[in-house]
């Protein structure tokens, strides 16, 4: 995810560096120093602060006068291949899934590239009858209101999805099904005093705008809890008990 230009100035930089020890080191990339890198330009590319497709491909390691003085290797075995527990039907369908998801990263999986629309394999994503949440939720949670107080279930299903927007569908849909009477909280809004220069920051953020703000990581300013719904931390509190961002837990107990 570095930027390119990292690399260089790193480059430079030992180029002066060694040689003051080493002959012939500034005609040498890094000084003659070897230097590895790891990562996946499908995956990591650097971030770009409102910059547009050119500028991050731009940015990028291969895009420096330094990429053709590195020696690319390339993992090809599938580790997850190797588990001897694994049926012959599982190994088919990860190595299909593998195939696929290198599909994806060369960009030839797209059923409408403008778009950036993938093409699904067959089987992959179950016939929607009716509401297609309902679908999702019935395929990944099956049985729900029986298994709802299970650790084990809980922790070994999810749902991914890209926006915001459809995280809050999926949690209203789950929270619906799921027995008894929730309680809704809401966050406390307020603009730090300290943190502007003027007297009317009550006129420049309303606490209406405030409460409507979305973010990654972040509650929405009103959530609604039932006993058995699952939840997620989303902060670092006591790492040493397992109270860690990502750890999901279940709600035993209302407050007031």
């Amino acid at each position: 995810m570095a930027h390119k230009h990292s690399f260089e100035a790193l480059d430079k930089s030992l180029r002066d560096i060694m040689s003051c020890c080493y002959e012939n080191s500034k005609d040498k990339p890094f000084g003659g120093l070897t230097v590895a890198c790891g990562g996946d330009f499908r995956q990591i590319l650097p971030v770009i602060p409102r910059g547009n497709r050119a500028d991050i491909v731009n940015a990028a390691l291969n895009s420096s006068y330094l990429w053709p003085l590195f020696k690319v290797y390339e993992l090809n075995e599938n580790m997850c291949l190797q588990c001897n527990t694994l049926s012959p039907t599982n190994m088919i369908n990860i190595k299909a899934f593998d195939s696929w998801m290198l599909q994806i990263g060369n960009g030839i999986a797209y059923d409408d590239v403008t778009n950036e629309l993938l093409k699904l394999p067959a089987g992959i994503f179950p016939k929607t009858i009716g509401n297609p949440i309902e679908s999702v939720v019935e395929m990944i949670y099956p049985s729900l209101l029986e298994n709802c107080n299970c650790p084990s279930y809980i922790t070994e299903r999810a749902i991914l999805t890209p926006k915001n927007d459809m995280v809050q569908e999926l949690n209203t849909f789950i929270m619906d099904m799921l027995p008894g009477e929730g309680k809704i909280y809401l966050s406390s809004d307020t603009v730090c005093k300290g943190s502007v220069q003027t007297n009317e920051e009550d006129l420049l953020y309303p606490t209406e705008f405030l409460n409507g703000l979305q973010f990654n990581g972040v509650p929405n300013h009103e959530i609604q809890l039932k006993v058995g719904a699952p939840v997620m931390l989303l902060r670092n509190i006591n790492q040493t008990e397992g109270l860690c961002n990502g750890t999901r837990l279940i709600v035993t107990l209302l407050g007031t």
